[in-house]
Formats: C-alpha cells, structure tokens, sequence
C-alpha cells in the first residue's frame, strides 16, 4: 500500500503551487458523487469500478466520503477517498482489485490536490494501487511537501496466454483439476468476454445488488 504523511514544514497547502497553470488549478471539495455527475463521466476510466454507480454505492457505507477534485481547463482528477478518524483513505472495496485516481493523469493536477489536501488531514493511506499508479501518486504527493512511504501490499499472478484455446489450457490442467472442474462446471455455463459491457455490469449489479 501507498502511505503518504504530511510533512510539519515546507510547502503551504492552498491549492496554487506557483506561476504558470498550477495558479489556474482549482481544488474543490464533495461528499457525493451526485455532486460530480457532470465530471465524473468524462473523467472516468472503464470498467465497472470506476463508474458513478459504484461509488455511490460505496458512500452507503463510509461515514464521510470525500472526493477532492481539481480542475484546469477541461482536465480533471479526482481522488475518491474516505475520512476515517483523523486519516484520509482511499475509498475502495475489494471487489475492486486495484484503486486509482479518476480522470487525467497530469502531475500538476495531482500535485494541486495533495498541497490542499495538507489542510484536511496529516496523513493519506492509500491501498492497492499498480506500480505506474504509486509511482505517479508518490511523486506528487512528495512534490506538494509530505513524507512518502511506500511498499508493496499484494501480488497478481496472471497466467500467459501463449495463443492457447480455452480447451487447450484446461487439457495442460493436472488431471485431478481437470476431474473436479468437469464435476464442478456441470451445472454452470461459462462465457469468456473480451469487453466489459453495460450487459456485463447490469447481470454484476444484479448478482450484488444486496
């Protein structure tokens, strides 16, 4: 996980880092999504857990859900984050496996938001976040005056393709895996998407709908 802590001098927290765009930033505040239906949708990534619907459902179970947004021209960042007592933390589940700003990924966008964030808290927790992420993420936050700590929190284990079928990877299978995945899969029909579509997220908001 991404610990980031706030340094006790250095550089003031106000949201404008110096000359140039960095004056032109503005960082704003909100405890809903509902609040950022205009921004969130462009500034979204894919996949489900990156959609106004799915932090909506995740402030049903944070006492103070915050999103701090900063804004120059048309790019937009957001940080979705939870105050938890004193410390702010990502606002995540984990239903989703990793965890990333929302929007542009432009270094001044993220090094406005952790200045202001030096007046809403001393410390920012941030958990499951990829490499390229962390990397962008601690390096502004290191930018705007805080102390960073960083270290790693999970591993993914993915399996190389190598151009196999479906059939071909399960005959490559141990033989007592093979047996119980026959037994097991009876039941079930299985289909593999290359694309996760609105189709996809309403048969998962379904499933998860309680």
């Amino acid at each position: 996980f991404e610990m980031v802590e706030r340094a006790r001098d250095g550089m003031g927290g106000n949201g404008h880092l110096g000359s140039g765009t960095r004056d032109l930033i503005a960082v704003s505040y909100h405890d809903s999504v509902a609040e950022l239906q205009g921004l969130i949708g462009p500034a979204a990534g894919s996949g489900p857990f990156a959609r106004a619907e799915w932090f909506a459902r995740l402030e049903t179970r944070e006492a103070a859900p915050l999103y701090a947004c900063a804004r120059h021209g048309e790019a937009v960042a957001i940080l979705p984050l939870a105050q938890r007592g004193e410390v702010l933390h990502a606002m995540r589940n984990w239903y989703a496996f990793t965890w990333a700003p929302l929007g542009a990924a432009d270094p001044e966008l993220l090094t406005a938001l952790a200045a202001d964030l030096r007046r809403r808290s001393h410390q920012v927790v941030l958990d499951q976040l990829s490499e390229p992420v962390a990397t962008s993420i601690r390096a502004a936050f290191a930018d705007a005056g805080w102390r960073c700590e960083q270290q790693v929190c999970d591993t993914s284990h993915y399996l190389p393709v190598e151009r196999r079928s479906f059939d071909a990877y399960v005959a490559g299978l141990p033989g007592q895996l093979r047996s119980t995945l026959r037994r097991k899969s009876s039941a079930l029909t299985t289909e593999i998407v290359g694309n996760f579509t609105d189709s996809n997220w309403t048969d998962y908001a379904a499933i998860y709908a309680d």
